[in-house]
């Protein structure tokens, strides 16, 4: 996710932004059209250039390094989903309301 943020929107984000993207996509994707989503972009890039912005060592390490061509092939490409949020106003709760 943080590579094809940076690729595809000009955002240099690190590994806590990017789970945080791929929760409120998949969240979005649940609720359906009509809902505002908020996440937030708490970290940058700027700690993970020799290895997550790295496609040198991506590959080295068996992760793909060419850029997805949609959100939706990106979400696709994900091995397992994230873990549902137990807090208020989590997702449960919202999943729960949107119902």
């Amino acid at each position: 996710m943080a590579q094809w943020l940076l690729r595809n929107d000009g955002f240099f984000v690190g590994s806590s932004s990017a789970v945080n993207c791929v929760g409120a996509l998949q969240a979005a994707r649940k609720l359906g059209p009509g809902h505002t989503l908020v996440t937030v972009l708490c970290d940058s890039g700027e700690r993970h250039l020799s290895k997550f912005q790295s496609s040198a060592y991506l590959r080295a390490h068996g992760f793909r390094t060419e850029a997805p061509a949609s959100v939706d092939e990106l979400l696709a490409s994900t091995q397992a989903p994230l873990p549902a949020c137990d807090g208020a106003g989590s997702m449960l709760e919202s999943e729960e309301r949107a119902g």
